[in-house]
């Protein structure tokens, strides 16, 4: 088990591959993903395969007569294909990039039986697959100033359209945007925000997660929905600008930040259906 991620360019820049293997045992169960870029000219042009599984096993608590029991669900998904990207800029701060992805998904389902006695073998119980077209449409704004650390002054922002196209099912129609906006007060203290939302819809509408990295930080729960809205607020400041240790190893840590913020979000499906607050209480 294990991951690999190599990067390949020439000395001018104009091609660029990308390479992005994670290992898992078998080599049907592994990811890997392939991407080349070619850059010399005002449009930038690239494509790339890629092949990728994923693997989750649901437990429901339950009773077999009157012993308690469980019932395993395993879910695998694959999906391989291949895309192309076509990126416009107007000027050096806005560009327009139009990606184009066709690929193969397949779904496994099999389930088992487990109590104190026994264990039943996986049974498939259900087993489907389609071919999907799904093109992406985005319109970027960046003129950010960087520090030693991220950004420090600046905005940039997105507005992205997906569509997909599935052979067999309805697809979904997904739009959303991300505009981060970073305010430098002082040489060394700076003020961040960021405002995301997004919506979904279809037969296969897609999810939007509230946790995770790109989420409210410090979220417990998996929470998702067809609609999101999060906002942000961080004050960014210097913490430690340089750590000399000397045992029990040489190390010297230099520009650790520190951070103060706030993160406020939800997601729901149904409009008449969202609560923001119950009780007095978010």
């Amino acid at each position: 088990v294990g991951a690999l991620q190599l990067g390949l360019s020439d000395v001018m820049g104009d091609h660029t591959i990308g390479i992005q293997l994670g290992i898992a045992g078998k080599l049907e169960d592994s990811d890997f993903v392939f991407t080349y870029l070619y850059l010399p000219r005002r449009i930038d042009v690239g494509f790339g395969g890629f092949y990728l599984t994923d693997e989750v096993i649901y437990r429901y608590r339950g009773t077999i007569s009157g012993i308690p029991a469980y019932r395993d669900l395993y879910i695998r998904d694959n999906i391989a294909g291949a895309y192309t990207l076509l990126r416009y800029p107007f000027n050096r701060f806005w560009r327009v990039d139009l990606e184009n992805t066709f690929y193969r998904w397949s779904e496994l389902r099999e389930d088992r039986i487990v109590t104190q006695d026994f264990v039943t073998g996986w049974r498939k119980i259900g087993e489907r697959s389609d071919f999907i077209y799904a093109p992406r449409l985005r319109l970027v704004h960046d003129n950010i100033l960087w520090g030693p650390t991220g950004p420090i002054s600046g905005w940039r922002a997105h507005a992205t359209l997906d569509r997909s196209f599935y052979f067999k099912e309805y697809g979904y129609l997904t739009a959303y945007t991300d505009l981060r906006n970073y305010t430098l007060f002082s040489r060394r203290y700076s003020f961040a925000t960021r405002l995301f939302a997004g919506a979904s819809r279809g037969g296969r509408a897609q999810s939007f997660r509230l946790d995770g990295p790109e989420g409210l930080r410090g979220l417990p729960t998996r929470e998702e929905g067809h609609k999101m809205v999060l906002t942000t607020m961080e004050l960014r400041f210097p913490f430690i600008d340089r750590l000399q240790m000397s045992f029990p190893l040489p190390l010297t840590l230099t520009h650790l930040r520190g951070s103060l913020f706030t993160d406020f979000g939800g997601v729901w499906d149904v409009n008449r259906e969202f609560r923001g607050a119950k009780g007095g209480r978010l």
